[in-house]
């Protein structure tokens, strides 16, 4: 499995937009994405600002990716059948201190692929 992981840091305020991408269709539980923070910062509520895309849809059924901190499910991302935008859900805002690990992981690729992953995130 090939994938490709961009951080950068922009902006006075040092918030981070955290970004991730698959080069080939994911196998279940396959880590796409992981991050590990080396500044405090939080996602908002909803992910306002983030994007998720797919390039390749998924066929069959929905793919799906958990978004998790330091292992623990915090979101997910639901690309529907024939879908380049998923359903995200992340209810809550979420804050990651230094040293928190941001992680995508697929959890049913149905064949999708090339996707993106760009949090905007807020500083703490």
């Amino acid at each position: 499995m090939l994938m490709d992981s961009i951080t950068y840091v922009t902006g006075a305020d040092h918030n981070y937009d955290v970004a991730g991408s698959t080069l080939s269709t994911p196998a279940n539980d396959d880590v796409v994405m992981r991050f590990r923070a080396v500044r405090a910062f939080k996602i908002p509520a909803s992910a306002t600002g983030s994007t998720f895309f797919a390039e390749v849809t998924a066929s069959g059924s929905a793919a799906t990716f958990n978004i998790q901190k330091n292992d623990s499910t915090i979101g997910t991302l639901t690309f529907n059948t024939g879908q380049t935008v998923p359903v995200v859900s992340f209810t809550n805002e979420v804050s990651f201190a230094v040293g928190d690990r941001l992680e995508v992981v697929c959890t049913a690729a149905n064949s999708i692929d090339q996707v993106y992953f760009t949090f905007k995130t807020l500083a703490a």
